[in-house]
């Protein structure tokens, strides 16, 4: 069985967050729809390359090809696709990670109840001869959030293109629809430090739910692909123009 890693069209598919009150904060402020956390630069790209702006954006200046009236990785469908599509986990609170005089990593935040962490020894989860090289533990954020979707539907966790860098997200399928999960973070640094803060509101982890569907491979062999045409196909040009206005296949699926 392969899951399939479109987008979930039924409107009665639900992925329900369950939260203790006193922690209720976190759902609120820090998971939100993907449409609703992209980053300020991608917003305020423009969708098309304007006057003046050749100079920033083209190849050395041997090379004189125009980019008038192409699309910038705003205006890539690929990329807003990308940033309509699923749920953002933020940092629910300011971390601050440290080490002491003996190497051990501190974690602190500003609420001590929270308390979410969890330390896992890499060693005993990560063979040593992994391309991997990862010289400290790894990091669990324990969020007190559990989660359950529809039948069928699972959850693939991703890292953020626009998360914290020097960490690494493991990534993730969770079948939520069989049995509860809770919404954890596990991360390590992939090199080394002293002290890193990570504010309230970094995005941490991308949720985006999957439906579970069976799927069987097909090659075709053919003589040449033409790539070349697609510039010239009609939907072509209409996907620039709906580009334009804003319009990606993942707009408003995620509530």
């Amino acid at each position: 069985m392969i899951p399939c890693f479109l987008p979930v069209f039924n409107r009665k598919n639900k992925l329900h967050f369950k939260v203790e009150r006193k922690h209720s904060y976190i759902y609120n402020d820090c998971i939100v729809p993907a449409k609703d956390a992209k980053p300020k630069w991608f917003k305020d790209q423009p969708l098309m390359v304007e006057d003046g702006m050749n100079s920033k954006l083209s190849h050395p200046p041997q090379v004189h090809t125009s980019l008038a009236n192409e699309l910038t990785i705003a205006g890539c469908p690929a990329v807003r696709d990308y940033y309509e599509t699923g749920y953002v986990v933020k940092a629910w609170c300011d971390i601050l990670i440290t080490k002491n005089d003996f190497g051990e990593i501190i974690v602190q935040t500003p609420n001590k109840d929270l308390n979410p962490f969890e330390f896992l020894p890499v060693d005993k989860l990560i063979p040593n001869d992994t391309t991997h090289k990862f010289k400290n533990p790894i990091i669990r954020l324990v969020s007190f959030i559990e989660m359950t979707t529809s039948k069928g539907i699972s959850l693939l966790q991703l890292s953020c293109l626009d998360g914290y860098p020097g960490i690494t997200i493991f990534e993730g399928i969770v079948p939520a629809d069989v049995y509860p999960v809770e919404l954890k973070v596990p991360f390590v640094f992939t090199e080394d430090f002293e002290e890193v803060f990570i504010p309230y509101g970094t995005p941490l982890l991308r949720l985006i739910p999957m439906k579970r569907e069976v799927f069987h491979r097909e090659v075709e062999e053919v003589d040449y692909l033409e790539t070349s045409t697609v510039s010239k196909c009609p939907f072509f040009k209409l996907g620039k123009y709906l580009t334009k206005l804003g319009w990606t296949y993942s707009r408003n699926l995620y509530k």
